[in-house]
C-alpha cells in the first residue's frame, strides 16, 4: 500500500464489502487497484482520491479571493431517511439563495450528511465565502442567521440558529475539512468495534444519498457542490 494512505483503509474496505449486499459492487471494490480505480462512492481509496481532486479544484478556484474569506455552516433540523434527499436539495438551494441575497463576491458550498445516534440524518452545508471580515460590508452572524431562517422553509428550521460563521485562517485547512472522505473516522484497533459500526453507518448513509453527489462549478469565484458523508 502506498505511504500516503492510512493502513486502516484496507480494514475499512473489507468491512464495506461485508456490509454491501450487492455482489457486483462487492466485486468492483475487491478489484480496485491503485493503477485502476473503481470510482465507487463506497470505496475508501477512491473517496480519498476524489476528495484530493476536489481540494485542488477549490484551491484553484479561490485563488482570486478579493476579501478575507469566512467559513459558514448552514444547518436544518434532523430528518428521517425518507426526507433526506428532498431536504438536502432544499438545503443546497437555500444556501445559494442566501449568497445571492447577501451579494457575496463568491462562494464554494459543499453538502455533508451525518448520521445521528437516534437514527435520523443531519444534512448541512459548509460554505467558503468571499466577503469582508470587517468594515461597512462586514456580515455579522446575526445577518447570516436572519437570511438563513428567511430562506429556509419553517418546517426545516433547526432547534437553534442554524448558522455558524468564522474567519478563515487557512484556506488549505478549510479545503481539507470540506472535502474530507466519508471514511475519515479510520478504524483504530483499540476502538475496533465502535469504528466498524461507524463504517456500516457510513455505507447506509451513502446508499441513502446516492444521486446527490455531484460537481457543479460556475461564476467568477466558482461553486463546487458535492455530497460528503460522515458517520
Amino acid at each position: 500500500m502506498p505511504d500516503n494512505y492510512p493502513q486502516e483503509l484496507e480494514i475499512i474496505r473489507s468491512t464495506v464489502i461485508q456490509t454491501l449486499d450487492d455482489p457486483f459492487m462487492q466485486n468492483r471494490l475487491m478489484r480496485c487497484r491503485f493503477t485502476s480505480r473503481c470510482n465507487s462512492s463506497y470505496c475508501p481509496f477512491c473517496c480519498i482520491e476524489r476528495g484530493r481532486d476536489r481540494k485542488r479544484r477549490i484551491l484553484g478556484t479561490v485563488s482570486n479571493v478579493r476579501h478575507h474569506p469566512r467559513f459558514v455552516t448552514f444547518t436544518t433540523r434532523d430528518v428521517p431517511i425518507e426526507q433526506l434527499r428532498e431536504t438536502s436539495r432544499e438545503l443546497m438551494a437555500c444556501t445559494r439563495l442566501v449568497m445571492e441575497r447577501l451579494r457575496v463576491a463568491g462562494h464554494v458550498q459543499c453538502l455533508e450528511v451525518s448520521f445521528r445516534d437516534g437514527g435520523e440524518y443531519h444534512p448541512h452545508t459548509h460554505t467558503l465565502v468571499d466577503t469582508p471580515s470587517e468594515g461597512r460590508s462586514f456580515l455579522s452572524k446575526a445577518a447570516w442567521q436572519e437570511e438563513w431562517l428567511r430562506a429556509l422553509p419553517k418546517d426545516l428550521h433547526p432547534p437553534e440558529g442554524g448558522v455558524h460563521a468564522e474567519s478563515v485562517r487557512s484556506l488549505e485547512a478549510v479545503s481539507d475539512y470540506i472535502t474530507k472522505s466519508p471514511f475519515h473516522a479510520y478504524v483504530r484497533e483499540r476502538e475496533r468495534q465502535l469504528e466498524l459500526v461507524a463504517v456500516r453507518r457510513t455505507v447506509a448513509t451513502i446508499r441513502a444519498t446516492e444521486g446527490l453527489q455531484k460537481i457543479n462549478r460556475r461564476g467568477s469565484f466558482g461553486e463546487s457542490a458535492h455530497c460528503a458523508l460522515a458517520a
